[in-house]
Parts: structure tokens; sequence; C-alpha cells
């Protein structure tokens, strides 16, 4: 358990099905959730491809897990901000329709 917090929104599933855990604070967990969080929330309207290109410079072989967990947070986010009315809803469809995600949520 991730400091307490085991809830639906902090369980994904692998292609096999197999549960992970996640947690939006990570404090333990694979590095490379936080590089995705940073990519996809640092600043939500800008900035995005600017930040996997630094994260590709400096854990070149976390990129496609970085990317993955990018696509999958910028899902999530838009999806609350959708619901929530908040106008940051675009900024992830923004992130979502990057070219760097684009094989991965299908574009």
């Amino acid at each position: 358990m991730l400091h307490s917090d085991l809830y639906a929104e902090n369980v994904l599933f692998d292609l096999d099905q197999t549960p992970i855990f996640i947690d939006p604070h990570a404090k333990v967990g694979p590095p490379a959730f936080d590089w995705a969080f940073w990519c996809v929330y640092y600043t939500p309207n800008e900035g995005f491809a600017d930040r996997v290109a630094l994260c590709r410079e400096q854990v070149p072989d976390l990129v496609d897990e970085v990317l993955a967990w990018s696509a999958t947070l910028a899902v999530d986010g838009c999806l609350y901000y959708l619901d929530t009315d908040d106008p940051t809803a675009m900024a992830m469809l923004d992130d979502l329709g990057d070219p760097l995600l684009s094989s991965i949520v299908g574009n």
C-alpha cells in the first residue's frame, strides 16, 4: 500500500490484467511515473514535449514507460477536468494529441 491511500484511482492494470498500484504523490514506485507526472502536470498548458525531451536525455531507458504513464495521466486528468468544468481539460487533450503519444493513444 502506498501511504494508506489505496483506492480505485490508484490501481491500474497491465496488458495481462495484473494490478499495478500507483500513487499520485509517489514515495515508492516506478521512477517513470514521477517523470510522467512532471511531464504532464508541471505546466499543463505548455512544455510537454520539452519535458519529455529532457527525460529522454536524463533517463533514456525510461522514456517508453514515461510516455505510457503520461498517456494514462493525461486521460485521467482530462476526465477529471471535464467533470469539474475546468478548462485545463484542453491542455490534457493537447498532450494526448501530441505526436509523442500517438502510438500509445491511437491518434
